[in-house]
């Protein structure tokens, strides 16, 4: 369900709410609710108002569903009669950002799981793992009312700088941005340990150690769910995660990070922009297909290294009570040491559930 920005050549002068309602079959709500959010524009970028007359040209930025192919979209590695579940990629958002063309999960959970599907959490854009999408509200309500409360047990591998020996427990208080803060500068998104925040706990434990490299793979269980919590406790304890630019460096290598990650949602956004339409026909109307998504190859600016590299930090496991008792596990992640057989994995991941629990 990507945004897309399509433009229609108007024969016949009509009001815009009506054109939204009567041409393009939008309720009165929908209808307003676009106009109110500035989607409908004329070819000089200005948003058309409610009552105005508009012909020629306009351009409606809007949701489309099913514009991308099932090969183009994340499969469900699970489902049931309550809600799906899928293996979210690295460097993919859960729900869209802004309003241009690009991929999110909820375009897959909305073709695999239905229109009324609805994510019950979020992961991090660089995060990979599990989501579930609930079918229908009412499962939306009951899901997302589980990991409010915390009945969700959430497990992560991630791989993080230096050598762990043992299971520990971090417990340190997170202040996020607040909303005011986020426009302002790059680094205002970050949270940060402060006496002032709210609590949050994470215990870790080994899995293996890599002294070759000075890495260790851990699991981590959130037993609060604050922004990046395991990510900033890591890098609090002196062991950030693997490939994390905002926590794990100084702050030049954070605000670069940043900068090459916003410009390349921007250089997406004006490939978009860019792409031509082909026609199609409807009443009083001559709409232009959605644009195409943009070639990142065809960006004058080349991607920084710093986008190259992949964030280690996997939600691997999911434990939660919901008609059924759910025990569900996730694929293992691509960046996971290839020397280290999966049974070995497995079998460590089962030790490190248990010394987690004991170190609670």
């Amino acid at each position: 369900m990507p945004f897309i920005r399509e433009s229609f050549h108007i024969d016949t002068p009509i009001k815009a709410s009506r054109f939204l309602t009567r041409t393009l079959g939008y309720t009165t709500a929908q209808a307003q609710k676009h106009i109110d959010k500035a989607r409908l524009r004329t070819p000089d970028n200005a948003p058309v108002q409610k009552s105005q007359i508009i012909s020629g040209i306009v351009w409606l930025t809007h949701f489309v569903d099913d514009f991308y192919t099932p090969s183009e979209l994340t499969a469900p590695i699970f489902t049931t009669r309550d809600f799906t579940l899928f293996c979210k990629p690295a460097k993919l958002l859960t729900h869209p950002k802004g309003s241009f063309l690009h991929k999110s999960l909820i375009d897959s959970a909305r073709y695999f799981a239905g229109k009324d599907a609805k994510l019950a959490h979020r992961l991090d854009y660089e995060t990979s793992g599990l989501i579930v999408a609930a079918k229908g509200r009412a499962n939306e309500r009951a899901l997302k009312q589980l990991f409010a409360t915390r009945e969700v047990c959430k497990t992560y591998i991630a791989k993080v700088q230096g050598i762990i020996t043992g299971a520990r427990t971090i417990d340190a208080p997170i202040l996020a941005p607040s909303p005011a803060q986020k426009p302002h500068r790059n680094l205002s998104i970050r949270s940060r340990i402060d006496p002032s925040g709210k609590p949050a706990v994470t215990l870790i434990a080994p899995l293996h150690i890599d002294s070759v490299r000075a890495q260790t793979t851990i699991l981590a269980r959130p037993l609060t769910g604050r922004t990046h919590q395991i990510r900033l406790h890591c890098a609090h304890i002196g062991h950030p995660i693997c490939n994390d630019f905002l926590y794990g460096g100084d702050d030049a290598m954070a605000e670069a990070y940043l900068d090459a990650l916003k410009q390349s949602f921007l250089d997406a956004e004006s490939g978009a922009l860019e792409s031509t339409s082909a026609q199609k026909s409807a009443p009083e109307v001559s709409p232009q297909n959605p644009q195409s998504p943009p070639n990142p190859q065809d960006s004058q600016n080349p991607p920084s290294p710093l986008l190259s590299s992949t964030l280690c930090l996997h939600a691997y496991h999911l434990r939660f009570a919901y008609r059924h008792i759910y025990s569900l596990y996730a694929p293992l992640p691509a960046w996971l040491d290839a020397s280290i057989l999966e049974s070995d994995i497995l079998d460590s991941i089962r030790v490190g559930f248990t010394n987690i629990d004991s170190a609670t």
